[in-house]
């Protein structure tokens, strides 16, 4: 049965109305950001930008990066927009704009949002970098959906316990991410090397004078399966954050397909380090590591020394 106009109103140019989208203009993988203006900001590092769209508060740029075709999209204040903004994606992927009939196979996008909030806990600073693993719905938008399979109910009620919500306002819904994305987003952008990085023996001295946080130590650290020797300095002040620390590491395995298929796609899956001295230094937003050791690629090790540095966007 065919959609109605009412439910699923298009534009003279055959775009979705509100976003003024046409299904060739979106990507599979879409990021989306309240305000407008962060669009250019998050553009600003594709590769090419082949469309721009903007209509009201909700701006378009899709282009490439690394190969891939991405969408960055913004959806302005508020849930009620991004309701529109999700539903209108839906319709660009999963309906036939002649026919006005749902496909019969169906498509997930791949959608993930970047936004600032503050923090309740104290261990957070500002300018932290935080992957949600939750989302909780405290307007009601989520009573308008079946997320009955998908709700977290023992939270939920805790939550209620706990906030003293009052009953007539609509119940608080919460639904985990996808954590299929989130596993690509950890294992693209950290190098995992274990669940916990094991310390001891550490000799600490800290210092909090004139709102300037210091903390020196050295001891031994555990990135792999043993202890090697380590020693650091970290000073923080304002919004300011310094590191500076030296590891003698003996022996790193780096098990990481992404990382290693995008910066040596000619080696193997495994990168094996030894006997690496490393400098690593943060300042000013500015990282800098610097070392040399033994590296394998193939199958022997070889001499190797290197400086990398790291500011915003700029990776050298």
């Amino acid at each position: 049965m065919s959609i109605k106009d009412s439910e699923l109103i298009l534009n003279s140019d055959g775009s979705v109305y509100h976003l003024h989208l046409k299904p060739k203009d979106l990507a599979s993988t879409v990021i989306t950001v309240g305000d407008p203006d962060r669009v250019d900001q998050v553009s600003a590092h594709f590769d090419t930008i082949d469309f721009r769209q903007h209509k009201r508060e909700f701006k378009t740029h899709t282009g490439t990066l690394r190969n891939q075709r991405i969408t960055v999209i913004s959806t302005g204040i508020g849930a009620d927009n991004i309701d529109i903004v999700l539903n209108e994606l839906d319709s660009l992927v999963n309906i036939d704009f002649k026919s006005r009939q749902e496909k019969l196979e169906l498509t997930s996008l791949r959608i993930v949002r970047i936004g600032t909030s503050g923090a309740l806990q104290n261990e957070i600073p500002v300018d932290s970098f935080l992957l949600s693993t939750h989302g909780l719905d405290l307007n009601g938008m989520l009573q308008a959906y079946k997320t009955q399979s998908i709700q977290n109910k023992a939270f939920e009620q805790a939550f209620v316990k706990h906030s003293n919500w009052k009953k007539e306002r609509a119940q608080p819904v919460l639904v985990e991410g996808d954590k299929s994305i989130e596993n690509q987003l950890i294992s693209k952008n950290i190098l995992q090397i274990n669940d916990l990085i094991d310390l001891k023996d550490q000799e600490i001295k800290a210092s909090y004078v004139n709102n300037k946080l210091s903390i020196k130590g050295k001891g031994e650290i555990k990135l792999f399966d043993k202890f090697d020797p380590i020693d650091y300095e970290v000073t923080k002040k304002g919004s300011d954050f310094d590191l500076v620390s030296n590891i003698e590491l003996s022996k790193l395995n780096i098990k990481n397909q992404n990382l290693i298929k995008e910066n040596f796609p000619n080696t193997k899956e495994t990168l094996n380090l030894k006997d690496h001295k490393i400098l690593l230094s943060y300042d000013k937003n500015k990282l800098s590591i610097k070392g040399k050791g033994k590296i394998k690629l193939e199958d022997k090790f070889d001499l190797i020394d290197y400086e990398v540095t790291k500011k915003g966007s700029d990776f050298d």
